[in-house]
């Protein structure tokens, strides 16, 4: 039985095709797997971002400076009786 070269040509030519539709859906699953691991560190960046401005603003708050103060360094609340001048009086 004679080999005709167009039946080896088709031969070849599909088996390229079959070769390179696996490597195309192999870089598609790649690429899958690439952006979904981007949008989880995207949304675990976005989630610290939030932290982060959410501790920013709880330490703007005035309560919160005074507690701190109080707690961390020591200080105590003073009531403005309890202060005195260091110039005299008369100035």
């Amino acid at each position: 039985m004679k080999y005709r070269w167009e039946i080896t040509a088709v031969l070849v030519l599909t088996l390229l095709l079959v070769f390179l539709y696996i490597q195309h859906r192999n870089s598609l699953i790649h690429l899958s797997y690439r952006k979904q691991k981007d949008e989880n560190e995207l949304a675990k960046l976005g989630r610290e971002k939030e932290k982060a401005a959410n501790a920013f603003l709880e330490a703007q708050r005035h309560d919160s400076i005074k507690i701190r103060a109080q707690k961390e360094l020591g200080m105590q609340a003073t009531a403005v009786k309890q202060m005195r001048t260091l110039t005299p009086r008369g100035v």
